[in-house]
């Protein structure tokens, strides 16, 4: 009797666990998304896109290199070069911002 009160008390524990988990399931249109726009998103969700723009970039150019120095490098850039252009579209760009000396 007593185990099977542990095992209720541990299995409502762990419902109740799985439901305060939040999953994000939108949909974003990364061709559409302007500088403007990034910049008003969260550190996590910029870090996401600027990771799938650098692969989309890679995939362009056969680079199949990529690491966190990378990323930071590239984020610096891409926000500082957004900061004078918030209409810009971030995939429209993205090879003008890389490539920029």
């Amino acid at each position: 009797m007593m185990c099977r009160l542990g095992l209720a008390v541990l299995f409502a524990c762990f419902t109740l666990s799985l439901a305060s988990v939040t999953v994000r399931a939108e949909k974003i249109d990364i061709k559409a998304v302007t500088c403007g726009q990034l910049k008003g998103w969260k550190t996590d969700d910029k870090y996401d896109v600027f990771v799938f723009m650098l692969g989309y970039y890679g995939g362009m150019t056969k680079s199949v290199e990529i690491d966190d120095d990378i990323i930071e490098t590239f984020a610096k850039k891409f926000d500082a070069w957004c900061s004078s252009h918030p209409d810009a579209k971030l995939l429209e760009n993205i090879r003008t911002v890389i490539e920029a000396r």
